[in-house]
């Protein structure tokens, strides 16, 4: 019965086409969390995201303890996740990291302290073009980098364009 379910979740809007632009700028792990009382969920989960987001095995981490696994963006949409990772990495970090929680009805109203809210792929996007020019060209500076609330907070529209 859960590995139906599994297979039964649906990709947000347009997060295929985000993950494969992303994948072209940067390595993308997903960090997923297990399934306690199912034996198939990691395994099935593995299934789903290679299916969905041709996505590699070795690029699925399975953690209950999101914000120990290193990154510099980390996106999801639960508020406990994104916060803790927010928390965590602005503290033993030097390099910009940031954390995008994804709008959500159930997480419309939370207040964010440690982190950004998404409500389209847009924004997060633009945001590791940033950092991958930071990365080669260290004399850009992130905070003038394009993280607007127009392009973080306006409402899906239209997959990204190609980013090469």
């Amino acid at each position: 019965m859960i590995r139906e379910s599994c297979n039964k979740i649906k990709a947000y809007p347009f997060a295929q086409n985000a993950v494969e632009s992303l994948k072209s700028l940067a390595d993308v792990f997903i960090v997923t969390a297990p399934l306690p009382r199912s034996k198939s969920w990691t395994y099935d989960r593995e299934i789903w995201l290679r299916e969905h987001f041709d996505i590699r095995l070795n690029h699925v981490i399975h953690a209950r303890t999101k914000h120990l696994v290193h990154g510099n963006v980390f996106v999801d949409d639960k508020l406990s996740n994104v916060e803790e990772w927010g928390a965590y990495w602005e503290f033993h970090s030097r390099v910009p990291r940031i954390p995008f929680l994804w709008d959500q009805p159930w997480n419309a109203n939370e207040t964010l302290l440690h982190s950004k809210r998404a409500k389209s792929w847009d924004g997060i996007i633009d945001y590791v073009k940033g950092l991958v020019l930071w990365h080669y060209y260290p004399e850009i500076h992130l905070k003038s980098y394009p993280l607007t609330s127009e392009t973080l907070l306006s409402e899906p529209h239209k997959p990204h364009k190609n980013l090469k």
